[in-house]
């Protein structure tokens, strides 16, 4: 079920994350909206052929993302009511999708690119 008014704020400790996590919060408190922070830990699939580190590299993954979220709680020290996810998987478009499906969110909101503060809706896939 999608709640209207909930944001859902990818999250990838860059500091234009910071900067978009900021505005995201300060939006949704001024609109009375929900706001969930998401870390992804993208890994690596299981393949029977290769085992080359896949378990080193999938756990730095998942140590990244709650360093993610970590610092996400530091960005957002003071805000009340924003919720902490951490999801995982082999593509993070697929993982960020389902997140929101799951967690019931209208909007997502992702680290800007240098010059734009805001991108929306940039995955079809949620309507």
């Amino acid at each position: 079920m999608v709640v209207p008014g909930h944001l859902l704020a990818i999250y990838d400790g860059t500091a234009a994350a910071d900067a978009t996590l900021r505005a995201a919060a300060e939006r949704a408190d001024a609109e009375e909206r929900r706001l969930t922070v998401l870390a992804i830990a993208v890994i690596e699939a299981h393949r029977p052929c290769c085992h080359n580190g896949r378990g080193v590299w999938n756990a730095a993954m998942l140590d990244l993302a709650h360093e993610h979220l970590v610092r996400a709680r530091e960005v957002l020290s003071g805000v009340d009511g924003a919720r902490y996810a951490l999801r995982r998987g082999t593509d993070q478009v697929a993982v960020a999708v389902d997140a929101a499906r799951e967690l019931g969110c209208d909007e997502l909101v992702l680290p800007a690119p240098e010059g734009r503060r805001w991108r929306r809706d940039p995955w079809r896939a949620l309507r």
